[in-house]
């Protein structure tokens, strides 16, 4: 009797373990096609991302030197403004200011 009750729980055992090896390969599958099809979809856009990117990028380029000349005006500007109004309302200046 006892060499059945082993072999009876030995079988169940195998058969839980082989139900869940399969989940496990099925699992690997899945994701393994998921990857395939993302890899696929990124390889068929990845062209157009490309070129918008160096576009963008030679716009940049061109424009960059002339927005830094802007932004430094538009900075000394606003320094000279906030300068004057404080020497006009009698508001201490700070020492970098000076």
């Amino acid at each position: 009797m006892f060499k059945w009750l082993c072999l009876t729980v030995a079988v169940i055992f195998l058969a839980v373990l082989s139900w869940v090896l399969n989940d496990i390969r099925l699992q690997v599958r899945r994701s393994s096609q998921m990857v395939r099809d993302t890899g696929q979809a990124v390889n068929e856009h990845l062209p157009i991302i490309v070129e918008k990117s160096r576009t963008s990028a030679d716009i940049i380029a061109e424009n960059l030197p002339t927005i830094v000349e802007k932004t430094r005006t538009t900075t000394e500007t606003l320094a000279e403004l906030a300068l004057a109004w404080r020497r006009s309302n009698g508001t201490r200046t700070p020492i970098s200011a000076r």
